[in-house]
């Protein structure tokens, strides 16, 4: 059973197998071709953007390499992913006009190196309380999805 309740969801380090082999990089859907989301490709890490998130706007930045931890990088290489999610983060804020922007690295259900950029607004779906990032609620349509994808990517380019 999932931290939510949902038990198609549930937490895979449950299963000790499947949790090493996912930190081993077996079968980690964040590894290997480039899912056909990503925006944009940085340094260290490469950018997805749904057209379902958790909130409008979001975006995922996500390591190049499978390493599972922060701490599991060399200085010169987390300092580089710190920068690209730096350079992400203020392209978000730029692209959405958003008042906060959540920076959640997790790791729960994939372990794979990855934080997720989520700009929130006055009454949005997750105030007075933690969002989700594993929420599909805000859904865009193609033309939004266009739209946010473009201006994200002058903002990602404008920042270089």
């Amino acid at each position: 059973m999932s931290a939510n309740g949902d038990p198609q969801h549930a937490w895979p380090w449950h299963d000790p197998d499947r949790w090493e082999r996912l930190r081993r990089g077996v079968g980690c859907p964040l590894c290997g071709a480039a899912p056909a989301d990503v925006v944009a490709e940085l340094p260290a890490s490469r950018v997805r953007v749904p057209a379902a998130a958790c909130v409008r706007g979001y975006a995922c930045v996500i390591h190049r390499a499978h390493v599972v931890e922060w701490h599991e990088l060399a200085p010169a290489a987390a300092a580089a992913f710190l920068a690209d999610v730096n350079r992400v983060s203020r392209a978000v804020a730029a692209a959405t006009g958003a008042v906060k922007l959540n920076l959640l690295s997790l790791g729960n259900l994939v372990p794979h190196l990855h934080v997720h950029v989520c700009p929130r607004r006055p009454g949005d779906r997750w105030e007075g309380r933690a969002l989700d990032p594993g929420s599909t609620a805000e859904a865009l349509s193609a033309d939004e999805h266009a739209a946010y994808v473009a201006a994200l990517r002058r903002a990602i380019d404008a920042l270089a």
